[in-house]
Formats: structure tokens, sequence, C-alpha cells
């Protein structure tokens, strides 16, 4: 079954999305702020479902599914969770209303597209899946707040969440990440991360400790480094660890 989203009618961009999955069990969801000037019809095993959510439909064989929605702008919320999806994503960035992006437990793989030039995007969570490549630059997404990468195969560096003032969950844990970008920064709005169980470097395990630290939030706030593959601090390190424990927060390193 190959699942196509695109944009239709005067969008002139063709397909978004290309996924592949047999024998799933289908629940869709995809919601606008507007309530008129859009068209909005999925089609799933050759029968149309107009509007904007076509409940839970089971699959079988190899079929086409299309979301049609025009203009792709009007999309604020796309859900297609646990659907046993694989294969790579398309374009996102024509979908520049997308508020929430939740496609968590399938097997998509491939890069991770940017998203840079939507502004308005507050929650991506892509959890346990196969993503590869690097993390994309989230400097331009002023308003996003929580970000799920976790339980994938992303490599490289973690870019830096200097700009990113109303992020306030992050997880990327499992994954094969060996370092961050430098002039790493984090804001104080962010209270809950999970870097565990990735290849970080110990002066990368430093730098993350010693951003938080400068970040300058004090609460029962929750920071993990640990896991196997990470290093252990230096003295650097374990001297910021302890500053954040004095602030309130759980701090778990090797």
């Amino acid at each position: 079954m190959t699942i196509l989203l695109t944009g239709v009618g005067g969008s002139g961009v063709g397909h978004q999305f290309t996924f592949v999955s047999t024998g799933a069990t289908y629940t869709g969801s995809a919601n606008t702020a507007a309530t008129a000037g859009y068209t909005a019809t999925w089609t799933i095993e050759g029968t149309a479902y107009n509007g904007l959510n076509p409940g839970t439909v089971a699959l079988s064989g190899d079929k086409t599914v299309y979301f049609d929605i025009n203009p792709p702008d009007r999309l604020t919320v796309f859900d297609c969770r646990s659907n046993s999806l694989t294969g790579g994503l398309g374009r996102l960035d024509i979908f520049t209303s997308l508020s929430v992006l939740t496609l968590l437990d399938n097997a998509l793989s491939g890069p991770f597209p940017s998203i840079a030039n939507n502004t308005v995007i507050e929650i991506i969570n892509v959890a346990t899946n196969l993503f590869s490549g690097n993390l994309p630059d989230f400097s331009t997404n002023i308003y996003v707040s929580e970000l799920y990468f976790g339980d994938n195969a992303f490599s490289g560096l973690i870019p830096s969440f200097a700009t990113n003032n109303s992020l306030n969950t992050l997880q990327v844990l499992s994954n094969n990440l060996t370092g961050v970008v430098a002039g790493w920064a984090v804001p104080a709005s962010l209270v809950s991360a999970r870097f565990e169980t990735n290849l970080l470097t110990q002066a990368a395990v430093d730098t993350i400790l010693v951003a938080f630290v400068t970040a300058g939030a004090t609460g029962a706030y929750t920071l993990n480094i640990g896991g196997v593959g990470n290093a252990v601090p230096s003295l650097t390190g374990a001297t910021a660890k302890s500053t954040l424990q004095g602030r309130g927060w759980t701090v778990t390193t090797n």
C-alpha cells in the first residue's frame, strides 16, 4: 500500500509524501484552522472520503492511498502514527501552516526533510522510525515546543537550539549522534531533554552540561546523557552536573 499526500488544484508541486505499507490498519487525520477556502479528500482502497479525517480503515494488499488538500498551506495538523509505514518522506516545506506533525511508531527511513520555512510548527514527533542522516536545523522554527526524534538512526552533530525560546521538550535518545555543533546552546525553556544511548564524545557531553547551566533554569527538571555509547563527562562536565543538581535538576550521565 502506497500513501501519497499531494497538494491538488493550483499547487503544482506533485506528491509530498510517499509511504509504503502492507496489511496495516490506517488511522489518519488532518485538520485545518480554517473552515472554508480549501478542499480535502482521502481516497483509500478506491473509496473516497471527503473532509479531513477518514477515521480508521483496515487495509489489505498493495493499494494506493491519496490525501489531497488545496491549498497545501491550509494543513495545520497531520497525524499518521503507528501504521507500519515504510519508505522515505518527500517535501514538507510547502506545508507552511503545519503546527503538528506526528509520524511516530512506523518504519520510515531516509533523511528527514527540511522544515526551515515553517515558522509556526510547534510539535514534531517522528520517534521510533528508521530515519538517518543529520538532524535538521530548527533555528527558524521559533515556536517549536516539542521535538521527538528518538529511536532512529540519525548521525552526526546535534544542531544548536539557541533561538528556540519556546522549546521545552527534546528527545534524541537512541540514535548514532556523535557531537554538537560549535557554539551549541539551549534556551532556559528547555527543561526535559534526553540524549542517552548515542555516541557522544566527552567534549560533547561536557558542552551539553555546561549549556544547560548557562541557560539558567531552576526546578525539578530532567536531563539524561547516559546510556550505552555516550562518554563519561570530564571534571568540567561533572562540575556542571553538580550545579544543575543543586538547582533541582535530575541529571543522568555515565
